[in-house]
C-alpha cells in the first residue's frame, strides 16, 4: 500500500484532481466512485471539470451519492453533475425511500467524504481517498477557506482484494437509501429545498458565497435601511464585491441603468470599518437622478457588460421578488450576510 496526504487551506485547495487525474489514467481502470455530504456548482466544477478533459474519464462508468442535508447542495451542482457521461447520480434520502421535507432534516446523515477508483479482472477499489473535504467551493474550489486533511491510498491487488466486500457492501447499503437524481427528482429537491430555507433562514448562513459569483449574471439582495444623504448606498462583503468586479482597496466606476435613466458614474467603494473589516459600498442612482426608492426593499442587478449593470428593485414578498429568491434556489446560489442585520442574497 501506498499512502499519501491530502492538504488543504485557505487559499490552497486539498488537491483531489491530481492523484484521480493518474487513478482514472491507470491500466485496467473498471468504474469511479464518489460519495459527499455537500455539493455545491464550484466544487463540481473544481474537480469534475478537470477530469472531463481525460477520455479515459468520460467513458468510465461512474456512481455518485449526495447528501441533502439542510439543503445545504445546491440544485445547480446536481444538474451540473447530472451532465457528467456514464453517471449514476443519486441522492440520499435515508430509509423511506420517499423525498419529503424529512430527507433533508431528519433522515440519516450521509456524511462521506470519499473517492474510489476501482480497476482490475474483479472490479477491486485499487485507489481510495478519505478525507474531510465535501466537493465545495470552501474546500476544493477556486477560492478556499477551508483546512481540510485527507489520505490517498494506492491499493495493491490482495489490500483490494481484501477490502472489496466491506467497500461493496457499504456502497450498496448507501445506495438503498437513495434515489436516481432524475430532472424531476432533482427539481422536488429544489422545491422542499426553498420551503426549508424560508422556514429556517438561519440555514442559509451554512451556505457562503462562492467564486462562481463571478460568473453570474443575476444577483439581488435585500437593501435593509441603506446608507447615505439620500440612502441609496449598500454595502457588500469581499465575497459579494466580486459580483461587480475582482474588488481592489480603491474606488472605481460603475455604469447602472434603471429604467430609462443611465449613470456612468456609480462608484463601487472600499472601506475599512472600525473593527478593521472591508466593505464595498455602491452609490447607486439617486432619486434627483431618477432612482428609485431603497430602504427596506431588495435591488436585483443584471450584467449588461464589462462593469455596466441593470437595476430594478422590488417588494418583499412580491411576486418578483419571489421569483429571484427561486432562480437563484434552482440555477444559482443563495445566502445570507452574517451578523446582527443580516440580509438575504443570491445570485444565478
Amino acid at each position: 500500500m501506498t499512502i499519501g496526504m491530502l492538504l488543504g487551506r485557505p487559499g490552497h485547495a486539498i488537491g483531489l484532481t491530481n492523484p484521480l487525474r493518474d487513478a482514472v489514467r491507470s491500466t485496467g481502470t473498471t468504474c469511479f466512485r464518489a460519495g459527499f455530504a455537500f455539493v455545491t456548482v464550484d466544487g463540481v466544477k473544481s474537480v469534475f471539470d478537470p477530469l472531463m478533459e481525460e477520455p479515459a474519464f468520460e467513458r468510465l462508468p461512474k456512481q455518485v451519492i449526495v447528501g441533502i442535508g439542510h439543503g445545504i447542495t445546491q440544485p445547480a451542482a446536481l444538474r451540473k453533475l447530472a451532465t457528467v457521461p456514464n453517471c449514476d447520480l443519486r441522492l440520499f434520502i435515508g430509509e423511506r425511500q420517499r423525498l419529503t421535507r424529512d430527507a433533508l432534516v431528519r433522515a440519516a446523515a450521509f456524511h462521506a467524504k470519499a473517492l474510489l477508483v476501482h480497476g482490475g479482472k474483479h472490479d477491486h477499489p485499487r485507489y481510495v481517498m478519505a478525507s474531510s473535504a465535501n466537493l465545495t467551493g470552501s474546500a476544493v474550489g477556486v477560492a478556499p477557506s477551508n483546512f481540510e486533511l485527507g489520505i490517498l491510498a494506492r491499493l495493491s491487488d490482495s489490500e483490494a482484494r481484501h477490502i472489496s466486500p466491506q467497500v461493496s457492501e457499504w456502497w450498496r447499503a448507501a445506495e438503498a437509501r437513495s434515489v436516481v437524481a432524475t430532472p424531476a427528482i432533482i427539481a422536488r429537491y429544489a422545491e422542499l429545498r426553498l420551503a426549508l430555507l424560508a422556514e429556517k433562514p438561519d440555514l442559509i448562513e451554512l451556505h457562503p458565497a462562492e467564486a462562481t459569483i463571478a460568473d453570474a449574471t443575476h444577483f439581488w439582495m435585500e437593501i435593509g435601511a441603506a446608507s447615505g444623504g439620500s440612502r441609496h448606498q449598500i454595502e457588500f462583503p469581499e465575497a459579494l464585491a466580486r459580483f461587480f468586479r475582482t474588488p481592489i482597496r480603491d474606488t472605481v466606476n460603475l455604469t447602472l441603468r434603471y429604467q430609462n435613466v443611465e449613470r456612468a458614474d456609480r462608484t463601487l467603494a472600499h472601506k475599512e470599518t472600525t473593527f478593521g473589516v472591508d466593505i464595498w459600498r455602491l452609490s447607486m442612482l439617486t432619486g434627483h437622478q431618477g432612482g428609485p426608492q431603497y430602504q427596506g426593499r431588495i435591488v436585483h442587478f443584471t450584467r449588461e457588460a464589462l462593469n455596466s449593470f441593470r437595476l430594478c428593485v422590488a417588494d418583499p414578498g412580491s411576486a418578483e421578488a419571489a421569483r429571484w429568491q427561486r432562480s437563484a434556489n434552482d440555477a444559482g446560489h443563495l445566502g445570507r450576510t452574517g451578523g446582527g442585520q443580516s440580509r438575504a442574497y443570491g445570485y444565478y
